[in-house]
């Protein structure tokens, strides 16, 4: 569409073509806007590479006054915000149509009718994201003093909670098999296959790797991955000094909160960008890119073009589909359930931003790395590698304890050093070994010594093996038996424990049997230890 032969009508606000059809134009994205029929029943809008279909007479039992400022909402946010902010809106009104019409109202004219119990009764009969929408739409209305929206009512409802249950990405946090975050294992075999030497592969697997290494490396949404330009989306820069290797940028359009934004630069390794370079040396992803000014592009298995170029780009929905069949046809399968692995753009997404909470990344640099809305989403991410993630993925990997830390990162929780003498500061496993009671208690196994300076204010044993630095461990020592006094106590206490107790619990205990489980093998020879100051 050619906006420069477009007029704008300032009493409705839409513009206009010769011909009198009409449209709403995005503000700060020049290719999106909203074509609307003759009568102004049927909105449609073309979002990330497909077409979406908004037909208001699906709303029945809404007022003509009512629809037409839902409407007016619907326009003004468009102009700084994506389409999908349109969608929502629609969607919502059906859902308001549909209880009218389930409670036997004939049409909704205002909200005046409506108090708070009937506000109430809407908000149970609304699923979470039709209640947020819903919320915000009362609050314009209430604002502006139209359609009897009340402002007492939308400042209660500012402090409704949209969800039944505080439920945070629970994939994430119950590390679903299919849909949570891959695991070590299983991220290393994506990771293999996508980055295979890709010169004598076809065009649509070259495409699927391609894509996918790109959201590996980058963590974005496959909205914003088909948006990056085949013009200027690539940048190199070579490097400053005889030998130093060439950067590589994607320029990426933003998302969700911070759509409209100017397209940020996201560094990308070397090898993805000699891939990509490659990738787009092919003559049909070349044409494909040259005429629909993407990047990633999908070109058709066969002759001819996909239905995606009537768009002008992929959707998330090609994306997915893509990934899902190159990884069955290889028949790769994960070693956790022994069938195809499932790789979605979402499951990459799990699984970069779980490792970034490993990393220790703050939950506001992950909202900003994952460019989310709230920065409590990311809170899931960090909780998925804390305590309330423990017992679940101890159950899901099947790995004793002490492994849970070791599966999901390189953090080595034993800080000391293997000594071979013993030294003045005994640490001993604290219990005493009584086979029969009249007979004199053994001696506590003796484990290392404390090799600090003066007293310590840590507790004895359990903190030298998580992590203090002055812990002297005793090559000669069985430590075999420090795991299991602690696997014993871990059985005892966790018994004793429950709720949320016990998740805290678990890593407690964790991570002193991953300490030990290190020493273990440093001094029977089979480790290496990570500690940069021994």
């Amino acid at each position: 569409m050619d906006r420069s032969r477009l007029i704008e009508n300032f009493d409705d606000g839409l513009f206009y073509d010769e011909e009198g059809n009409k449209f709403i134009l995005s503000e700060f994205d020049e290719e999106s806007y909203i074509s609307i029929s003759h009568d102004s029943s049927v909105w449609t809008s073309i979002y990330n590479g497909s077409s979406v279909v908004m037909d208001w007479r699906e709303a029945p039992h809404i007022s003509a006054e009512l629809l037409s400022a839902l409407q007016q909402i619907c326009k003004d946010k468009f102009k700084q915000k994506s389409a999908s902010t349109v969608h929502k809106i629609f969607y919502m009104t059906k859902h308001l149509s549909a209880a009218m019409g389930a409670w036997g109202f004939g049409q909704l004219t205002d909200f005046s009718q409506f108090k708070s119990s009937k506000i109430m009764q809407l908000w149970d009969y609304f699923n979470a994201s039709t209640r947020s929408t819903f919320r915000e739409c009362y609050s314009i209305l209430a604002r502006h003093d139209q359609c009897g929206a009340s402002k007492d009512i939308a400042r209660m409802m500012r402090g409704w909670k949209a969800r039944d249950e505080i439920v945070q990405l629970r994939d994430v946090v119950m590390w679903n098999p299919t849909r949570g975050a891959f695991t070590t294992d299983e991220s290393e075999i994506v990771r293999r296959e996508l980055e295979r030497d890709s010169s004598s592969d076809n065009d649509v697997d070259a495409s699927a790797k391609i894509i996918g290494r790109a959201l590996l490396e980058t963590l974005k949404r496959p909205s914003q991955i088909a948006k990056v330009s085949a013009v200027s989306g690539l940048l190199k820069i070579p490097g400053n000094a005889p030998g130093a290797p060439t950067q590589y940028f994607l320029k990426i359009p933003r998302a969700k909160g911070q759509t409209g934004g100017e397209p940020a630069l996201w560094q990308i390794t070397s090898a993805l960008g000699k891939a990509i370079e490659e990738y787009s040396k092919r003559p049909d992803i070349q044409r494909l890119q040259r005429e629909h000014n993407r990047l990633f592009v999908i070109p058709g298995s066969h002759t001819g073009d996909l239905a995606w170029t009537e768009f002008g780009q992929i959707s998330s929905g090609n994306i997915g589909n893509l990934l899902k069949s190159f990884f069955n046809n290889l028949r790769v399968l994960s070693p956790r359930t022994g069938e195809v692995i499932v790789v979605t753009p979402t499951r990459i997404r799990h699984t970069g931003a779980t490792a970034l909470a490993l990393q220790g990344f703050s939950r506001d640099e992950i909202q900003e790395i994952l460019e989310h809305d709230s920065p409590y989403t990311a809170d899931a991410y960090i909780e998925a590698v804390g305590s309330d993630l423990m017992p679940a993925l101890q159950k899901a990997t099947d790995r004793g304890l002490g492994k849970v830390f070791e599966v999901l990162s390189d953090s080595y929780f034993f800080r000391g050093k293997i000594v071979d003498q013993a030294g003045d500061n005994p640490i001993v496993i604290p219990v005493v070994e009584i086979s029969n009671p009249n007979e004199t208690p053994k001696a506590p196994a003796v484990v290392g010594s404390c090799g600090k300076s003066g007293s310590c204010s840590l507790h004895p044993f359990w903190a030298c093996y998580s992590g203090c630095e002055h812990f002297l461990a005793w090559r000669e020592a069985d430590h075999t038996k420090s795991l299991s006094y602690v696997e014993s106590e871990f059985a005892r206490w966790g018994a004793a424990e429950g709720g949320k107790k016990r998740t805290k619990l678990f890593k407690d205990f964790d991570r002193v049997a991953a300490g030990i489980k290190e020493v273990v093998s440093l001094t029977t020879g089979k480790g290496e230890h990570h500690n940069a100051s021994e």
